[in-house]
């Protein structure tokens, strides 16, 4: 989560945008860092309860609404930047979700991906690195994914939807990826209030906006990671996307 967080932040940083949509908010993990003064942002999630959570954390700085349905419920090109962090892996039609992200970004503007990946290093979940059919429930497949792509499959999924990669990265590689190995996927499942990622989930451990202890010690540990597998397998992968060609208009 930290190295994906940081790439989001790093890629908003760089576009400096003046408005800002988060599509899958969940409970409001990147909203507090992603409100800046003077910058405008929404978010949204189909979780009412995350996206009270969500608006609890973020305060009034942030409008954050439930969207039940595929439409998003703003105007055409209506966000510099449209962040969309880990979710697209649990949606049933992920270019339908892009089209969206691509309908309410303006042409010049930025959408700003995570996924995980379906190229992940053997570290990170050696018992379905070793099978050539996974186990569902573990590791790499522990998240309730609806798919588990790679980079080539989001490169394709953008372009259909009328998206181009402008900018690739693999987030997590083969020196940090045991840390995160099994138990984090168990955690979840165990713990955590949205595990089913619906509404009415049950209760549970929530996001807080509190640090979380050793943090110094997991940049240092990622940062090494950067260094060491630059160019190889990775537990995560993060997209710069941008417009390639004119907006689809729904028909009236």
């Amino acid at each position: 989560m930290r190295a994906r967080h940081g790439f989001v932040l790093r890629a908003v940083a760089e576009a400096a945008p003046r408005r800002l949509l988060e599509v899958g908010c969940g409970e409001g993990d990147l909203l507090r860092a992603l409100a800046l003064p003077g910058r405008e942002v929404c978010a949204c999630d189909v979780n009412a309860e995350d996206v009270a959570h969500a608006q609890r954390v973020a305060g009034s700085a942030v409008a954050c609404v439930v969207v039940p349905e595929a439409r998003l419920p703003w105007e055409d090109g209506r966000f510099d930047v449209v962040v969309c962090a880990d979710v697209i892996e649990h949606v049933a039609d992920p270019v339908a979700l892009l089209r969206e992200l691509r309908r309410v970004v303006r042409e010049a503007g930025v959408v700003v991906l995570t996924a995980p990946n379906r190229a992940f290093p053997w570290t990170y979940d050696p018992v379905n690195a070793l099978r050539s059919r996974p186990v569902a429930g573990l590791g790499a497949y522990a998240y309730g994914h609806t798919h588990l792509p790679d980079a080539a499959t989001i490169a394709a999924w953008s372009a259909e939807a009328g998206l181009a990669v402008r900018r690739s990265e693999g987030l997590v590689h083969a020196f940090a990826a045991p840390v995160e190995a099994y138990w984090a996927g168990a955690a979840q499942a165990l713990w955590k209030a949205n595990r089913h990622n619906r509404s009415g989930s049950g209760r549970g451990w929530r996001f807080d906006d509190r640090e979380p202890p050793f943090t110094g010690l997991v940049d240092g540990l990622l940062a090494l990671d950067a260094r060491l597998g630059r160019g190889g397998r990775s537990v995560g992968m993060g997209f710069v996307l941008e417009p390639d060609r004119p907006r689809a208009h729904a028909p009236p």
